[in-house]
């Protein structure tokens, strides 16, 4: 809840659930460790908004498997492992556009299927 007693639209949290999931797989390093700190999160997010249960979850898992790209462990293992020590900074100028074009691409159907617009849900 906001500062000044309201709330952001019900339609807010089905959008930015996979946020969680790239933030969490990004400072982590892991997509498993993200889904444990927040699936439970997520969870009672979907049951207080009354929204199918699996959506917000689902969101959140498909946004950590995407912000692997960006997680600074990951981005070290892959340019030692293809041969481009010490390019991690030009990795990592590349992806984040991605992730956050991903992140559109999963929030707004994660709206739809949550029922705000295929079944008139968030009244």
């Amino acid at each position: 809840m906001g500062t000044n007693g309201r709330r952001p639209p019900k339609f807010a949290t089905p959008f930015v659930s996979s946020g969680f999931g790239i933030l969490g797989a990004f400072i982590i390093g892991s997509n498993t460790a993200s889904n444990i700190i927040f699936s439970l999160l997520q969870d009672e997010a979907a049951m207080e908004l009354d929204i199918p249960q699996w959506t917000i979850p689902d969101s959140q898992m498909t946004g950590g498997a995407v912000g692997n790209a960006i997680s600074p462990s990951n981005v070290v293992l892959s340019t030692g492992t293809v041969g481009i020590v010490g390019e991690e900074g030009g990795v990592l100028w590349i992806t984040p556009p991605w992730v956050a074009l991903v992140f559109v691409f999963v929030g707004l159907p994660m709206v739809g299927v949550s029922g705000y617009i295929f079944i008139g849900g968030g009244t």
